[in-house]
């Protein structure tokens, strides 16, 4: 007999190393393996001695040091199947119960699932792929609250006061803690008719289970209860009787009960022999047989867990620092269409590239307020038509760029921010607000670098505009007029959410902190700052191998698009 572990690590670890509850579990196994020569898939049936596809249970956490505690023999086979799919494959499945712990093996975390081939021939070549092991949450038919205490307490009682409490728990937040109130021999919770399961049928044995959790070694019995239709008892069963180990430690036990021919409904309880307060979850009710004819679920690729990771700072500017190109942006001047933007290339407040404006105004009147003057972005609420979009309206956003107007230039310029509002029976109104200019930057500290101004302005979207808002910078329209001259340089853009003016940065940051949003080469894109991205990135990936499910892949997402 040849035994083959299954290594397909993509679409094996995810499942097959999934961490267990200590309470019973039953667990589907399904495998595919194409059949070359003479070599065959057996598959063993209910009852079997071994079976085939097996699921061997291990009792430890950390992956190096796992060790089996249980051959897959001892497992209980309910349900196994060969089914023929197509071009040679064929899809091996079973179905079998977990064992609860016991004085023999310890409480269960891992599962592996391997394929025997007891009649491979010489030199004949077998393929496995696509292994996929799947918990039946279903099978146990009692009601979720009345099997894992999740949010109302399903159990009551003349001898214990009961309640659900978050002190200890197995399943879930929550256990059912029982406090004894007299001084019977036995004390346990007696069930609601919201912890009844109803019986589909008398004809098989059902297997219960349940967990407790004392502070000292005490003796206990776990019951089954059985209800006419009426809901009325009419019998109860003692399915195992036990000694709890105690120190507050779980203990899970298990055992069969033949309901009565005129049972209707069951439930599981458990009752010690104590007047200390104990701890009880992961009540189970299952039936010992499955139709034989059950077929597995369909195939499913292995969980994989994308993690989007949040920014400490989002420049919502995209093409921020006009370096290669003024994509976004356009040349605005009364009475003519916008144009194109110059770039130049030996220009730049922090690196080389910034964007040109020079014009001189001829009428003699000034052009009407509002008049856009200068480089801005595309009045459009098209995505790709302007780079500054809002994520989250009603809050307040800081807006900021870098201006060196040049000598000859004769009028400050200032920074202007445009929304666009869907009044009901006005249509689209704009609203311009106007923000700093040059000359009242100068007389705030810190807002000059050599010949660079940064003017800067601190605006709230209100609920229901557009998300696409559209700036520029240039002089006021008043002073535009009589051969006036308006010259400067455009660089680094800030769009950020908050009302404090920070330090500019985009995706060009000479450190890994410094993401462009999807990684976009273009620098046509929102910029993202990490704070300490390397060492951070070391210690999250600590936390999450302590809280996800042992081998499940996942993948940090950085610079992945804000949501509101």
């Amino acid at each position: 007999m040849t035994t083959m572990p299954i290594t397909d690590q993509a679409l094996l670890q995810p499942h097959a190393t999934a961490r267990l509850a200590s309470r019973t579990n039953d667990l589907e196994g399904t495998l595919i393996a194409p059949i070359s020569g003479s070599a065959l898939v057996a598959s063993g049936g209910p009852g079997a001695s071994y079976s085939d596809l097996g699921i061997a249970q291990y009792n430890t956490t950390a992956e190096t040091v796992r060790t089996a505690r249980m051959d897959p023999a001892a497992l209980q086979v309910i349900n196994a199947a060969v089914t023929d799919t197509n071009n040679g494959w064929r899809r091996a499945s079973l179905t079998t119960t977990v064992p609860a712990a016991n004085s023999a093996y310890p409480a269960a975390r891992y599962a592996e699932v391997r394929l025997r081939l007891p009649a491979l021939a010489q030199g004949a070549q077998i393929q496995v792929g696509s292994a996929m092991v799947t918990r039946q949450n279903a099978v146990n038919i009692l009601p979720r609250d009345a099997a894992y205490q999740l949010t109302s307490c399903c159990y009551s009682g003349p001898t214990c006061r009961t309640a659900l409490s978050t002190d200890r728990a197995l399943v879930g937040a929550r256990s059912l803690r029982c406090e004894p109130t007299t001084e019977a021999p036995w004390a346990g919770p007696q069930p609601t008719a919201a912890a009844l399961a109803r019986l589909e049928t008398t004809n098989s044995s059902l297997i219960a289970n349940g967990s407790v959790a004392t502070e000292s070694p005490t003796p206990g019995e776990l019951l089954v209860h059985f209800y006419g239709a009426d809901q009325a008892l009419l019998s109860t069963s003692t399915v195992t009787t036990f000694t709890t180990n105690g120190a507050w430690a779980w203990s899970s036990y298990q055992g069969t009960a033949t309901p009565p021919a005129n049972a209707r409904y069951a439930a599981v309880t458990i009752r010690l022999q104590t007047t200390q307060p104990f701890h009880c979850d992961a009540f189970g009710l299952r039936y010992q047989t499955l139709r034989t004819n059950r077929p597995a679920e369909p195939y499913q690729a292995a969980r994989h867990l994308t993690i989007n990771l949040r920014a400490n700072r989002v420049n919502l500017a995209r093409n921020p620092s006009l370096t290669n190109d003024a994509a976004g942006w356009l040349t605005y001047l009364p009475g003519t269409q916008p144009g194109t933007v110059t770039i130049q290339s030996s220009t730049g407040r922090a690196r080389p590239g910034a964007a040109s404006f020079a014009a001189t105004a001829s009428p003699t009147d000034p052009p009407a307020p509002g008049t856009r003057i200068g480089l801005g972005t595309s009045a459009s609420s098209q995505a790709a038509a302007t780079p500054l979009e809002i994520i989250t309206m009603g809050r307040p956003h800081t807006l900021s760029a870098y201006v060196a107007e040049q000598p000859q230039s004769t009028v400050p310029v200032r920074l202007w921010v445009e929304i666009t509002t869907h009044v009901p029976g006005k249509g689209l109104v704009r609203e311009i607000y106007p923000g700093e200019s040059t000359a009242e930057a100068r007389q705030t500290r810190g807002r000059t670098e050599g010949d660079w101004v940064r003017i800067s302005h601190i605006f709230t979207p209100p609920p229901g505009v557009h998300r696409w808002v559209s700036a520029w910078v240039g002089p006021d329209p008043e002073t535009y007029h009589s051969g006036a001259v308006c010259s400067f340089y455009l660089d680094d853009v800030l769009l950020e959410e908050g009302d404090v003016l920070r330090p500019y940065f985009d995706g060009s940051g000479q450190n890994p902190d410094y993401l462009w949003e999807d990684w976009d080469v273009t620098e046509h894109a929102r910029s993202h700052y990490y704070r300490e991205r390397r060492t951070l990135q070391r210690r999250l990936a600590e936390v999450l191998g302590d809280h996800i499910e042992h081998g499940t892949p996942y993948d940090l997402r950085y610079a992945s698009a804000p949501q509101a």
